[in-house]
């Protein structure tokens, strides 16, 4: 027994940690099937279809959001979850997102009278789909707190393979318009939803108890506002964009959305990932948290800034090769908000933090602020079209991200400055990569495709040569140790779930 349990233990040692490699393959996985779905389907469907189904969808997931109550965060931080913990949850989760469902299915049926293939449908369509979204968040948190990577992974790589690449690709060749969008969702997420139900399966029970209930609904309010607001800000505007400029608009906006989140599955997702599980286990050690979450944001600045550059110079030859002409109205906003996925990226840290640390309050706060300023901006903005409301949403990004910032400078009594210095080897970065694509496409006047693709693989190497040079060089004091003992950090948590469990 003490010889099994040697290997083991040496087998849990590898170098990287395979709970880091499995995040990073599903993280490769995804951006692969996703783009080529979305490449696919763009030359099949219109972008007015894209925007009905955008629409929808943006509305379910915001009502997912709000229906699940904080409970997914509860189940990482929390301790002491079992199976009793499980059943509670879903009970919860199903009681308010019927509830929520429910009334979003009156306001559809009081709001929407039309006949035919139309958005009303499709928001019908999408009603069933809120309860399955709050499972699906649900048992993913709790198979995030087992670190099972390993099986997360290849359930989220089968689910998009099956339902959003060939599913709705057959579907749309065969003529069935938004809906094969639709169906191809719905499989989607019913097989990721089976794949989790089996990862967690130690844990299903339908026994539980009403202090389970009051432990996991406790402190849920302020998480809940806050998830529910960052959610809102990101999937509102997209029914603002198509209220104001029609389905058309609000399609080539939220393939604007779809590629950023492409960029942030792959890229920063999986530290998000990695971090949250294990940084509640040690949240007490303010130091450690405070130097773990700057090194997270030197990583995701060293990272978003440059592929935030190199998006800019791309997409003016790689939107009409990939996805065709009809999508050409994306490539200015596309080139004025790809500086977004920064922004995004460094919130996204600055949210597990405060989940981690118990900060949630002031974040809720500050995300209802950040809400309001982009449901004033970006109807202002629609008026002069969608350049205009690309230029308002990075306005408001810059404007939320100082606020971000100054709330975890707040939290765990860092410095503003700080901050910034870790931020600076990115934005060197970034202008590097900006002035060699600038002079390649300058050089190449005559023929400014071949100029865009070859500041484009340049920046892309410079990009990798950074990387690797801040293996061995660190940019900041003591960055190597930094990042050895935070993946360490990481690696003892994965081993300690495998021997518990």
């Amino acid at each position: 027994m003490i010889e099994r349990k040697d290997v083991q233990n040496r087998q849990d040692t590898k170098w990287p940690p395979r709970a880091v490699v499995w995040t990073g393959f599903n993280a490769l996985s995804q951006i692969g099937t996703r783009f080529a779905a979305m490449a696919a389907l763009s030359w099949l469907l219109p972008p007015s279809d894209f925007g009905q189904f955008n629409i929808a969808f943006s509305i379910a997931i915001i009502l997912a959001t709000v229906a699940q109550l904080g409970i997914p965060t509860n189940l990482i931080c929390l301790d002491g979850i079992d199976d009793k913990s499980l059943a509670a949850a879903a009970l919860l989760a199903a009681v308010s997102s019927v509830i929520v469902a429910g009334a979003y299915l009156a306001s559809v049926w009081m709001l929407f009278s039309e006949s035919g293939v139309s958005i009303s449908q499709v928001l019908y369509l999408f009603a069933p789909y809120v309860v399955l979204q709050v499972f699906i968040n649900l048992l993913e948190a709790l198979s995030r707190r087992t670190f099972a990577f390993k099986a997360l992974a290849f359930c989220e790589l089968t689910a998009t393979v099956v339902g959003n690449l060939v599913l709705a690709i057959v579907l749309a060749y065969q003529g069935w318009g938004v809906l094969s969008l639709v169906a191809g969702q719905f499989a989607s997420a019913s097989l990721q939803c089976i794949g989790l139900l089996y990862i967690c399966r130690d844990f299903v029970g339908l026994r539980t108890n009403a202090s389970e209930l009051r432990r996991l609904a406790s402190a849920g309010f302020s998480i809940t506002i806050a998830e529910a607001a960052n959610i809102a800000t990101v999937h509102v505007q997209r029914p603002l964009v198509g209220i104001q400029l029609g389905a058309a608009a609000a399609g080539l906006w939220g393939r604007f959305y779809q590629i950023i989140s492409i960029q942030l599955t792959c890229l920063v997702q999986p530290m998000d990932k990695l971090l949250l599980p294990a940084l509640t286990r040690r949240w007490s050690d303010v130091a450690k948290t405070r130097e773990i979450m700057l090194l997270a944001i030197e990583a995701v600045s060293l990272l978003t800034i440059p592929i935030s550059i190199i998006t800019a110079f791309a997409s003016a030859f790689v939107i009409p090769i990939a996805f065709g002409p009809a999508w050409n109205g994306l490539i200015l906003p596309m080139q004025i908000a790809s500086i977004t996925f920064f922004f995004r990226g460094v919130d996204r840290i600055l949210l597990s933090s405060a989940r981690a640390t118990g900060h949630m309050r002031s974040r809720a706060v500050a995300q209802l602020v950040q809400l309001a300023m982009v449901l004033v901006a970006i109807p202002m903005a629609a008026y002069f079209g969608l350049t205009a409301v690309a230029a308002a949403y990075v306005g408001v990004q810059v404007l939320s991200l100082v606020m971000m910032i100054a709330l975890f400078c707040s939290g765990t009594k860092t410095p503003f400055r700080h901050v910034v210095v870790r931020m600076v080897p990115g934005f060197i970065l970034g202008a590097a990569s900006l002035a060699l694509g600038l002079m390649l496409m300058t050089a190449a006047d005559a023929l400014i495709t071949w100029g865009a693709v070859a500041a484009t693989m340049l920046s892309a190497v410079t990009c990798v040569f950074v990387a690797v040079a801040v293996r061995y060089l660190p940019l900041s004091p003591s960055m190597r140790e930094i990042v050895r003992k935070s993946i360490a950090g990481v690696d003892r948590s994965y081993r300690l779930s495998r021997r518990s469990s």
